[in-house]
């Protein structure tokens, strides 16, 4: 009977990820966390309709270098640099990825299993 109920609850396999180049901007501060970034709210919401998803929460990092890091993703407090392709990066996490201000990243979100 287990076997049954397994089968009839297969999971929609989820849509490949859709990725977008940005622009690195360095977040710098006392109260700003390593493992957070920001992005233009718009992206943030194209992708949540192309994935079917109430919110994006965490992201995936790739330098053309090829390093990559995964972190949590909040929209851009910044109304300046809303709606121009920006990602705003800690410092610790561009030093890590090693990658300074104005360089392109190619940025996904990781789409949540639920």
């Amino acid at each position: 009977m287990t076997e049954k109920t397994e089968k009839t609850k297969r999971i929609k396999p989820l849509p490949p990820a859709p990725s977008q180049q940005l622009i690195v901007d360095k977040l710098g501060g006392l109260l700003v966390r390593a493992d957070t970034v920001q992005i233009d709210s718009e992206v943030l919401k194209r992708w949540s309709a192309l994935l079917d998803v109430k919110k994006i929460d965490e992201i995936e990092i790739e330098t053309f270098s090829g390093k990559m890091a995964q972190c949590k993703v909040k929209k851009i407090s910044d109304s300046q640099l809303e709606g121009k392709g920006f990602i705003r990066i800690p410092d610790k996490t561009c030093q890590k990825l090693e990658i300074r201000k104005g360089e392109l990243v190619r940025v996904k979100p990781v789409a949540q299993e639920e």
